[in-house]
């Protein structure tokens, strides 16, 4: 029995060692779940977290939202404020009566000696002479004019030589421009016509010796004399047939426009000829060329006279020294003194016209080129009538030689 009490007591300890261990590892386990039970979120706990960031999304996108109207109403407050600055600034410095129902207003920008001319109410203006608009005192300072619906015309000379005028708009009320509107308005680049003009008198663009372009719309039946006369630094036109055709009839259309090129059209030579030459088309519903309609326009290459045309009037393409191809019709009777005075580039005259029947008053014989190698091409049933006619050395008397325009230049058959 003594023997084997150390080994019992061996065991007791032994067990309760292991006892002690085994506490320890379900202390830890416990511990364990604890902490798990601590890191793992109920579903409950995560669903209210997730509902509480939308909320606070949906918060700052509202903020937002209300903050860019806020900005917008700002922006409009700002630009309202210029506005009314704008307005400030333009203080009315004279207004009257222009004509029945229609009344002006000159305003102007004191600190940018900007003048701006309004005119404005129902009815026609008033016809003028140069100087007696009512705005006469003001025109040296007129920068803008402006012409509002309900205004139905713009009267003569209503503009004439407003010389700082450089912006123009015209309501598409107006439906007639008198005579000289904006003549010698020098500054004045572009002007739009509406569509609303059916008549326009003569030299309303006078002297506009910076406007580049024109253009003329189907609705323009009726244009008087001199419409581009002395526009220098008119490059462009895009009329309509109708309108192109009233401004050449009236004459003076293209007086000294020596910047005006060529439209480039492609135009069909007459019967006989078998090319096509492009140049500038005059259109086959005029009836007659103006006085001086194309003087100077020295940009010019070709020019076709229509068929119906009876004449060319004097000095109508003098000048026109960059012309190299000429086309004249059958029904030509006459051809004006100095028509083609100093064309002196025209290689090619196309002439249908019966000989017997033309007159061609030209006593110097300075028309086309001056070395007399102009090739004059006629159809083949004239030619010898031609060499008869207009190939005669002319002696009006004993210290004056004068020549016709054709002789000892070349005769060719068209046909």
């Amino acid at each position: 029995d003594v023997y084997e009490e150390p080994a019992l007591i061996e065991e007791a300890v032994y067990e309760e060692v292991s006892y002690e261990e085994t506490t320890m590892e379900a202390e830890e386990i416990i511990e364990t779940e604890e902490i798990s039970e601590e890191e793992t979120v109920p579903e409950e706990t995560f669903e209210e977290e997730v509902i509480e960031e939308t909320a606070e999304v949906f918060e700052e996108e509202a903020e937002e939202a209300i903050e860019e109207p806020e900005e917008e109403t700002e922006a409009a407050e700002a630009d309202a404020e210029t506005i009314e600055a704008d307005a400030e600034l333009f203080a009315i410095v004279a207004s009257g009566n222009c004509g029945s129902g229609v009344d002006w207003k000159y305003e102007k920008d004191s600190d940018a000696d900007y003048g701006v001319l309004t005119v404005y109410g129902s009815g026609d203006m008033s016809d003028y002479s140069a100087t007696s608009a009512p705005w006469n005192k003001y025109k040296e300072e007129i920068v803008e004019v402006r012409v509002e619906t309900g205004v139905t015309a713009i009267g003569a000379f209503a503009f004439y030589n407003c010389n700082k005028l450089s912006k123009v708009t015209i309501s598409s009320s107006v439906l007639t421009i008198g005579d000289s509107a904006f003549e010698e308005c020098q500054l004045l680049e572009e002007i739009k016509i509406p569509d609303s003009v059916t008549t326009i008198g003569a030299n309303v663009l006078n002297g506009c010796i910076s406007l580049k372009s024109l253009t003329l719309t189907d609705s323009v039946t009726s244009v008087g004399a001199g419409i581009c006369r002395g526009c220098t630094s008119l490059e462009s036109i895009n009329f309509s047939k109708a309108a192109l055709a009233s401004a050449i009839e009236a004459g003076y259309a293209f007086y000294n426009c020596f910047s005006l090129s060529d439209p480039h059209d492609k135009i069909e030579m007459p019967k006989g000829a078998t090319s096509t030459i492009t140049g500038f088309e005059i259109p086959d519903t005029t009836t007659a060329i103006g006085p001086r309609t194309f003087w100077n326009c020295t940009e010019l290459t070709a020019v076709v006279i229509p068929e119906g045309i009876t004449e060319i009037p004097a000095d109508a393409f003098n000048g026109c020294y960059s012309i190299k191809k000429v086309s004249l019709p059958e029904s030509l009777t006459k051809v004006g003194n100095n028509a083609f005075t100093a064309c002196t580039g025209i290689t090619d005259v196309y002439c249908y016209a019966d000989p017997k029947s033309l007159t061609w008053d030209e006593d110097s014989c300075n028309d086309f080129k001056k070395d007399r190698s102009t090739v004059c091409h006629v159809p083949a049933e004239y030619l010898d009538d031609y060499n008869t006619y207009f190939s005669l050395l002319v002696v009006l008397s004993l210290f004056e030689l004068y020549h016709l325009p054709f002789h000892n230049h070349y005769m060719n058959t068209i046909m």
